[in-house]
């Protein structure tokens, strides 16, 4: 099994001048068995040629769902909604951690494996374990907050007792570039969504009618369903349950 990793948003409580945010970063495993790696590229690369003309062009969330190409750019629209369909179709198994603020600093030189990304590899070893294969896990390899990653996620596998039960995945992660990786592709497309779900309140109702944004925001509110009908939770006896969309406090990503 191949567990494609992407994140949106980052966890900080300004956006660089001192203004509020309200931040909801997420991040993402879209968990794609091997023998259905080469099918499900085929297909998105089938819907990029018939619905925009180009079956290279890389998908990001932010350049494809973005307010202000969903306000001006038509086939874009319509490509969000063929593609979280199709997502919705396919052999595609996604977990997300969505972490709430406010957040604390974080030390440049720590060597742990922040929360995220462990509560992320809990549940990819879970699915591989009840798949009974092994999980390599892959990583944007031009997402600058991947850096120095590798020594912390080998670290967690082999030096915590966490890490150590996690049987299921294979100890080295692999950094690709995510132009030619589908499965980076579809984690972008569904981090952004999710957290734009969460940013704009639309758990709570759905968007302002007549408002700016009306059109934008319900379209989101139209995919978010489909990636979350993706995930899926583990249920244990007294152990409890491992939800597949998991909400992180501020304190627990530090």
């Amino acid at each position: 099994m191949l567990a494609f990793i992407d994140e949106s948003g980052l966890p900080r409580n300004n956006d660089g001048r001192g203004i509020t945010v309200e931040a909801r970063p997420v991040v993402v495993a879209a968990c794609i068995e091997e023998r259905d790696v080469r099918n499900i590229s085929g297909r998105l690369h089938a819907l990029k040629r018939d619905v925009l003309g180009r079956e290279g062009k890389e998908l990001k969330g932010s350049g494809f769902l973005d307010r202000g190409t969903y306000r001006n750019k038509r086939e874009y629209r319509t490509f969000g909604a063929e593609f979280f369909s199709a997502v919705c179709n396919m052999p595609v198994t996604i977990f997300a951690v969505i972490m709430r603020g406010p957040f604390g600093p974080v030390a440049s030189d720590s060597v742990r494996l922040e929360r995220r990304f462990q509560y992320l590899l809990e549940r990819i070893d879970l699915l591989a374990e009840e798949n009974k294969s092994m999980a390599t896990v892959i990583f944007d390899g031009h997402h600058g907050s991947f850096k120095e990653l590798s020594d912390k996620f080998t670290r967690f596998l082999y030096r915590s007792d966490r890490g150590r039960t996690m049987e299921n995945i294979t100890d080295t992660p692999f950094f690709v570039d995510s132009e030619n990786s589908v499965g980076i592709q579809v984690a972008d497309m569904c981090a952004y969504v999710i957290r734009e779900y969460h940013e704009n309140r639309l758990n709570e109702g759905p968007p302002d009618l007549g408002g700016p944004d009306h059109h934008w925001l319900s379209a989101i509110r139209r995919w978010y369903p489909s990636i979350y009908s993706s995930s899926r939770d583990f249920v244990f006896g007294q152990d409890g349950i491992r939800h597949g969309f998991h909400f992180l406090s501020h304190d627990g990503d530090q």
